[in-house]
């Protein structure tokens, strides 16, 4: 039995680049982001987490306050072949290291505010190697 939903987000994105490549496609409080501008950076996420070794299905935890740039780091993942685990940056220590330890996260995004909170739980994860 074939998919209702044939095409992926990144598919879809495509198309929708194709056509508005110059025109707006996200906004946040601080930035404005073109079509075009969301393709180069989640092509550039994709490479970095290709050279990781990031893969096909391999977990991917996102750990960043709601902004513009998440949805660049999501397409980049699903670009790369990863999967994406949202983390909720208000999560405490110990429920970031249930979260990551319970999918067996390869890596994990983030921006330099939760990067201590990250580095608490890192050498307790043993999938997080990238």
């Amino acid at each position: 039995m074939s998919s209702p939903y044939p095409e992926t987000l990144p598919s879809l994105f495509d198309q929708a680049l194709r056509k508005y490549a110059d025109r707006p496609a996200l906004q946040d409080g601080t930035q404005s982001l073109t079509y075009g501008t969301i393709d180069e950076r989640s092509e550039r996420m994709a490479s970095a987490l290709a050279s990781l070794g990031i893969g096909l299905e391999d977990r991917v935890g996102v750990l960043l306050e709601n902004a513009a740039n998440v949805p660049v780091v999501d397409i980049g993942i699903l670009r790369a072949g990863g999967t994406r685990l949202p983390l909720n940056p208000q999560h405490s220590v110990d429920e970031l290291r249930y979260l990551l330890s319970d999918s067996q996260a390869e890596t994990v995004v983030c921006d330099a505010a939760r990067l201590e909170a990250l580095n608490a739980v890192s050498s307790a994860v043993d999938s997080l190697q990238r």
